[in-house]
């Protein structure tokens, strides 16, 4: 924790001139971590009093030619429809009894082509 507290006074001297608020939200989180939601509230207020906001996060996939940035809680992409019924598909798929939760590759082609073909299967039936 000290040493979270330590780091967190460094990087905001580093980050002052550019009224960045991620340091914050680190230090935020690190006490939010300890469960210490006193020094919680006491970071994101002074937050709010130095008019300090959080970018909303990002994420990039190319496919093909074309690069898709997506936004927290952005629904502006023209295929949103499309990618939150193959995200449905997936979380139902996830939650499945029997469902993989292991990071390694499998051994078996067979695992691999079903996952491709039922996420094509998603798509698709996001597309209708």
């Amino acid at each position: 924790m000290e040493l979270g507290e330590s780091v967190a006074d460094r990087l905001f001297e580093i980050g002052k001139e550019r009224g960045l608020a991620g340091y914050h939200v680190l230090l935020s989180n690190v006490y939010a971590a300890e469960r210490n939601w006193d020094n919680v509230d006491r970071v994101r207020k002074e937050m709010r009093e130095r008019g300090l906001r959080k970018e909303p996060g990002s994420s990039w996939i190319q496919v093909g030619d074309w690069s898709h940035r997506f936004m927290s809680r952005d629904e502006s992409h023209p295929e949103n429809d499309q990618i939150y019924a193959m995200l449905r598909g997936l979380a139902l798929e996830m939650k499945s009894p029997g469902y993989d939760t292991t990071l390694e590759p499998s051994d078996s082609d067979s695992t691999s082509s079903s996952s491709s073909s039922s996420m094509t299967t998603l798509w698709d039936a996001g597309a209708t």
